[in-house]
């Protein structure tokens, strides 16, 4: 019976994929009576995650002066107050941070660290407020640029960007070299 091919088209069936081309394959699940000779099954992988990231806050650190003369996390701090708050932790980014955990770990054999399992749920925050940045999430809302400024910014030729990025340099500061902890 003929199969779909990488192309596409319909031909010669497509040879299987190696052991070691599948992640998580390389280290055959073991069976055992003790946590400690038996594999981690994926209920307590994704408990743990999702244990971790229960009521769980972020901070946003940001490296660096920015070209107005003022710190990065300063910036970040003064758009919050304007009612701006790209680090804020809302329950959309919680649920996000819980799905790109747990596919990163799916294969795994052993429950994550403590000190892994942050490092992870921290890259997926960071890589959500980069998103926040672009404007691709919309889970906070950002209030309005006052009539004055957006007309100030509109005449600078930089009206087309979205609320929070005037020239990009934060954001691309934040996505550069920002860190994310959890609290």
């Amino acid at each position: 019976m003929p199969i779909f091919n990488d192309s596409g088209r319909i031909g010669a069936p497509t040879p299987l994929a190696r052991p070691e081309q599948i992640r998580g394959a390389r280290e055959p699940q073991r069976t055992g009576t003790t946590e400690r000779e038996r594999s981690a099954q994926r209920g307590e992988i994704t408990r743990t995650i999702r244990d971790t990231t229960k009521g769980v806050e972020i901070a946003l650190k940001v490296p660096g002066i920015h070209y107005s003369g003022m710190t990065y996390d300063k910036l970040i701090g003064i758009l919050a107050a304007q009612g701006r708050d790209f680090a804020a932790t809302t329950p959309t980014m919680r649920k996000h941070m819980v799905a790109e955990v747990t596919i990163v770990y799916e294969n795994a054999v052993k429950v994550p660290t403590m000190k892994a399992l942050k490092e992870s749920l921290g890259e997926s925050a960071l890589g959500w407020i980069v998103r926040r940045f672009a404007h691709k999430v919309r889970d906070e809302r950002l209030a309005a640029l006052s009539p004055a400024y957006a007309k100030s910014k509109k005449r600078d030729g930089y009206g087309r960007n979205p609320i929070g990025v005037r020239t990009g340099a934060l954001a691309a500061r934040v996505q550069d070299f920002g860190k994310v902890k959890l609290k």
